[in-house]
């Protein structure tokens, strides 16, 4: 969930485009609108967290800093 306004104004707009691309594809019986609506709303909001959010890495298992020592290298 957002915390500031600028996440929920993302948030309003992707959700405006979802509400303006079903109403614009069933008046104008144009079905791949309302899917360009939804399509556009979710690139809005993956393109915004990229963006401003934390830098994706790939992570796997424990981080370093948590992992527990082997016995080896214990008695070392």
């Amino acid at each position: 969930m957002p915390v500031t306004w600028q996440g929920w104004l993302v948030i309003a707009i992707a959700i405006a485009l979802i509400v303006l691309g079903i109403y614009v594809g069933e008046t104008d019986d144009a079905p791949g609108v309302a899917l360009l609506g939804i399509l556009l709303a979710v690139a809005l909001i993956f393109g915004f967290g990229y963006w401003k959010g934390e830098k994706p890495k790939w992570m796997w298992g424990l981080p370093k800093a948590a992992k527990p020592q082997a016995e080896d290298e214990i008695k070392s």
